[in-house]
Parts: C-alpha cells; sequence; structure tokens
C-alpha cells in the first residue's frame, strides 16, 4: 500500500473531523477504537493507545536496571527545594 501523503478535512460545524478512509487504513484506525489526541507545538496529533505505550517502553528499555527512576526523581526535587531555598532568601 502507498503511504499516504496529505488529505484535506473540514472541521464540522459541532467539531467533529472525519479521517479519511486511505490515512484510517495505513494507520490501522479500526472503528470503536480509542485513540488520543494532543497538541504538540500548534498541531493535532492522533494516536493509538497501544503506539503511546510502545514509545514509552522503548524509551524506559533504554534505562539500566540498576538505576532507580523513583530516588533519581526525590534527589532531583530536593535540588531544584534547595535551589529555590536559595534564591527565596537572597
Amino acid at each position: 500500500m502507498r503511504p499516504v501523503d496529505t488529505s484535506e478535512v473540514r472541521l464540522e460545524p459541532d467539531g467533529r473531523l472525519f479521517i479519511p478512509q486511505p490515512i484510517r487504513l495505513e494507520l490501522r484506525f479500526r472503528e470503536g477504537e480509542m485513540l488520543e489526541m494532543r497538541v504538540d507545538r500548534g498541531r493535532l496529533v492522533i494516536e493509538k493507545r497501544d503506539a503511546i505505550l510502545t514509545r514509552i517502553q522503548d524509551r524506559f528499555r533504554k534505562i539500566s536496571p540498576e538505576i532507580d527512576l523513583a530516588d533519581e526523581l526525590i534527589r532531583e526535587r530536593r535540588r531544584e527545594a534547595l535551589v529555590e531555598n536559595r534564591e527565596e532568601f537572597r
């Protein structure tokens, strides 16, 4: 199947968008499937939930198992609090 480059759509008065069939087929969107929408730098992004989950899992898979992310987050927050406290007392 040849990838779809662009497709013009009209925003309906009630805010609905129609996703053209070639795009639905290429992205394997199925009727009734839950999709996530977000705005990213002025663009509308529509993704399948499983695609988002896979992307996040891939990102965290690169982190060494020896690293405890909760401990890293706590350390980072404590550093930020120290900086804020120093700035507050200047």
